[in-house]
C-alpha cells in the first residue's frame, strides 16, 4: 500500500506542477510567435552561415513550428477558460475569490523567484 502512495505521489506531484507552470505561463500573441520565428531563423543564418536555400528551407520549419505553437496556445487558452467556467460552478464565490487570491500570490512569488535568478 504505501508502494502505490509513493507511486500515486511520485506521478502526481510533477503533473501538479507542470499544470501549475502552464496556468501561470504567460500566453504569446500569434504575430510574436511569428516574430520569434524569423528571429531564429535569422539567428541560425548567422551562426551557421546558411546558403540561400537552406535559409528557405529553415523559414519553413520554424513557420511550422510557429503554426503549432500558436495552436497550442489557443487550445491551452479555450482549456483553461472552460476549467475556469468548471470551477465557478462548483465552488462557492468566496471559494473561488480565494483560489484567484492564491494563484495570484504565487504568481507574484514566482516573478520575484525569476527576478532574483536573473541577478
Amino acid at each position: 500500500m504505501r508502494n502505490l502512495f509513493a507511486i500515486l505521489a511520485a506521478i502526481l506531484l510533477p503533473v501538479s506542477a507542470l499544470m501549475a507552470q502552464l496556468e501561470e505561463a504567460p500566453t504569446q500573441s500569434p504575430e510574436k510567435i511569428k516574430e520569434l520565428a524569423k528571429r531564429n531563423t535569422d539567428r541560425l543564418s548567422k551562426e551557421l552561415m546558411l546558403s540561400e536555400q537552406q535559409y528557405r528551407e529553415v523559414s519553413k520549419i520554424n513557420d511550422e513550428f510557429a503554426e503549432k505553437a500558436i495552436s497550442l496556445n489557443e487550445q491551452r487558452k479555450k482549456a483553461i477558460q472552460e476549467r475556469e467556467e468548471n470551477l465557478k460552478k462548483v465552488l462557492t464565490e468566496e471559494q473561488y475569490n480565494k483560489l484567484k487570491s492564491e494563484r495570484k500570490s504565487r504568481r507574484e512569488k514566482l516573478k520575484e523567484r525569476r527576478k532574483a535568478r536573473n541577478k
